[in-house]
């Protein structure tokens, strides 16, 4: 057993012989050990200490075996159980497994059955803690990749097959004008363009003038606002494939309207200053015309 990390076992047995014996051959084995005499008293045991491994016969006055393991898997399913039987309870230990102990052995235990068993329990704490570890990963890239989406200035907003918005980040949002909220209860994907323009980014992505098939890249469109007004876009899009089924579409929306105002504020500076040039240039003409007439007369 790893002596880095010490499990905790409660041992439940009306038999003081039987706890005293396992107490002392558990507690050379490294474990940290607690008794209790009975079933109502192990439960309240089992609350105090929060045991990594419950040992507990079957057979005891009160509350027995099988109650004491269903009310410590109501409670603390990741607890593991071990159920010592007498000979002729097999249909006990039965029960025991159906109920998720992890083992059971006879009486008289013997050294090796036990360390079987403990073996056993520990091999199903450590998968627990792994899945539990691989549960939380994921969880927190969901959360970091979650925040992602929503912290992005530009729209993100995904489709399934039959254009039921699954996504629909707040930058999707300033561009449409609709709360997320209503984008994923009532927004189908065809009312994010002007009409008809659904259709034809649809067959711009299965072709291959910008960049799929299954991929848009930089295409510049039009989305349109939940007032009416058309918005300009540089839209990217890409289609998610699960077990090389098609499962979704996800879109990069960029609102071009500030960019857009900015070259037409580029074009009329640039057509006032050609304007400006050709007036300066007909004044030029106008101001010689009487110098040249003066040296005409002369």
């Amino acid at each position: 057993m790893n002596q880095a990390f010490r499990y905790r076992i409660l041992v439940i047995d009306d038999e003081p012989s039987t706890r005293e014996l396992l107490q002392m051959s558990l507690e050379s084995d490294g474990y940290e050990v607690h008794t209790a005499e009975d079933g109502l008293s192990g439960l309240q045991r089992f609350h105090e200490l929060r045991p990594h491994i419950v040992v507990t016969d079957i057979r005891m006055p009160g509350i027995d075996g099988i109650e004491v393991l269903r009310r410590v898997k109501a409670q603390a399913p990741e607890v593991e159980v071990i159920v010592v039987t007498g000979h002729g309870q097999m249909e006990l230990a039965i029960k025991a497994l159906q109920l998720e102990a992890s083992d059971f052995i006879n009486k008289p235990i013997s050294d090796q059955a036990l360390s079987v068993a403990l073996k056993r329990a520990r091999d199903k704490i450590a998968m627990h803690h792994k899945l539990q570890n691989a549960d939380e990963q994921i969880r927190q890239r969901g959360d970091f990749e979650h925040r992602l989406i929503q912290v992005s200035m530009d729209g993100v907003i995904a489709n399934d097959r039959r254009g039921r918005i699954t996504i629909f980040n707040e930058g999707a949002s300033r561009i449409y004008g609709y709360s997320p909220e209503e984008a994923l209860t009532s927004l189908h994907v065809a009312k994010l363009y002007p009409p008809g323009q659904a259709q034809v980014i649809k067959e711009l992505i299965y072709g291959r003038q910008y960049g799929g098939p299954g991929r848009l890249i930089n295409y510049e469109t039009e989305a349109l606002h939940r007032s009416g007004q058309c918005v300009p876009i540089l839209l990217s899009a890409t289609l998610l494939y699960e077990r090389d089924a098609e499962v979704a579409t996800v879109g990069y929306f960029k609102d071009l309207t500030e960019l857009k105002r900015l070259e037409q504020d580029l074009v009329q500076q640039t057509r006032m200053g050609a304007m400006g040039q050709a007036m300066a240039e007909v004044a030029h003409g106008v101001k010689n015309i009487p110098e040249s007439v003066a040296r005409i007369v002369l």
